[in-house]
């Protein structure tokens, strides 16, 4: 948060792909978490995650 606005960024590759490693290895509880709104993995994309800037980060 920069002067009381929400400022986000990508997060690096490397965490990306632990974020994905990690669903992917938690697939039946995914499966479960889905079924009751008639989803399945195949139906939904893996998001880009970001992670919050902080006023102390822009300002060094």
């Amino acid at each position: 948060m920069i002067d009381g606005n929400f400022i986000t960024v990508p997060l690096d590759d490397a965490v990306q792909d632990a974020l994905t490693a990690w669903v992917a290895s938690h697939l039946p509880s995914l499966e479960e978490a889905l079924a009751p709104f008639e989803l399945v993995p195949a139906d939904i994309t893996m998001p880009r995650f970001e992670r919050l800037v902080y006023d102390h980060e822009a300002r060094s």
